[in-house]
């Protein structure tokens, strides 16, 4: 199978709809298989107000939830691979105390395929005055419901799990990151805490955190974001943490996110360098909740399904990840392709027309692929 770029023109109008329809106000779609980049456009702004300016090719963006496999999912399955953790280890042996209320049988696997038990969701800001105190509050959790029954995705899991890489890395997140993924995958505009000299090259976020602060019961005593949010990470809990967690965190490129795809459809290299077996990849990528209520989930990626953001024509061999910024990966190994799409839909308030609008696009892409 080839892709016919004659059609990109279609692709170029749904784009240019999704900014004069609100969708998002920009963005960056880049597709490419294992060995090019094959459509790399940009469209719309990059930020409306209080200032207005153009997305470039090389804007960069908060890729928000991304973050829970591009950063969090590798580097689990490069401490498998190095003999250091399992996925079947009990998460108590990582953080002593955690095998209360019913957490006795939760394990690594579990947190990556997100059917732990834990709450999908919490005011960690709220919960405690540091990070370590914000892990306690985790750790002393009931569940909502028994570990493996069904499927909800979890914030609180991944930032547990990004806590576990540190921990066994015995240093910070962000280094761990750089070191193992980063660097070697030439991801040359990818960050946590972006540093403040390249914010005018960083897509704005909401205005305030009015979303987060909605989700609250009670907002007493909580400390408003006022303002334009850009080039701090929009998570709030993230945020709250020092802008790197397991969950969220990151801001990168496409055509940076475009190497991290090209290493997975690689086999797991990059420019001769090992980043993860095609074992564990094949591993990593399997539907291993199928059969449980909620969803179908990888180890830490997405499998198609109903409601697929990837769309109704992407392979079963296909998985992918979005973000709540309006970023998405999908990456299919049985047609050799991998569709970025980077968007700021959050800014400058959110809006949830960019759910069904992933399916479209994807369908469009992938209804263009034909036999060589």
């Amino acid at each position: 199978m080839k892709l016919d770029l004659s059609r990109a023109k279609s692709w170029d109008k749904i784009m240019q709809w999704g900014v004069n329809d609100g969708v998002f106000p920009g963005g960056v779609l880049l597709v490419g298989n294992q060995q090019e980049i094959l459509y790399y456009e940009k469209f719309g702004s990059a930020e409306i107000t209080p200032n207005s300016r153009p997305v470039m090719k090389d804007t960069i963006y908060d890729l928000a939830s991304l973050t829970k496999v591009v950063v969090t999912t590798t580097l689990v399955m490069q401490l498998i691979e190095k003999g250091m953790i399992r996925l079947d280890d009990p998460v108590d042996l990582f953080f002593p105390g955690f095998a209360v209320n019913g957490k006795e049988n939760v394990r690594v696997r579990h947190l990556l395929t997100h059917c732990s038990g834990l709450a999908a969701w919490a005011p960690l800001y709220l919960k405690g005055e540091n990070n370590q105190e914000r892990i306690e509050y985790i750790k002393n959790l009931e569940l909502d419901y028994p570990t493996g029954t069904k499927v909800v995705y979890s914030d609180l899991g991944f930032i547990l799990l990004g806590e576990l890489i540190q921990k066994v890395c015995k240093k910070p997140l962000d280094e761990v990151a750089k070191k193992e993924i980063f660097k070697p995958l030439r991801m040359i505009d990818t960050y946590y805490n972006p540093p403040k000299h390249i914010f005018s090259r960083i897509a704005a976020t909401e205005f305030n955190n009015d979303y987060e602060m909605n989700m609250l019961e009670d907002t007493e005593g909580v400390n408003r974001r006022e303002g334009l949010i850009l080039g701090k990470v929009h998570d709030g809990n993230c945020f709250a943490m020092g802008g790197v967690t397991g969950h969220a965190g990151i801001f990168s490129t496409a055509k940076d996110v475009y190497h991290f795809t090209q290493m997975l459809l690689n086999g797991g290299r990059f420019n001769n360098k090992h980043i993860l077996s095609p074992v564990t990849i094949e591993k990593m990528v399997q539907n291993y909740t199928r059969k449980i209520l909620g969803g179908n989930r990888g180890l830490g990626w997405d499998k198609p399904g109903e409601l697929s953001s990837g769309g109704d024509l992407i392979s079963g061999q296909a998985f992918g990840h979005t973000g709540f910024s309006g970023t998405s990966i999908w990456i299919d190994p049985t047609y050799n392709l991998s569709v970025i799409l980077l968007t700021n839909r959050v800014h400058p308030t959110c809006t949830t027309k960019h759910i069904r609008f992933r399916s479209l696009i994807h369908n469009m892409i992938f209804s263009s692929l034909i036999k060589e």
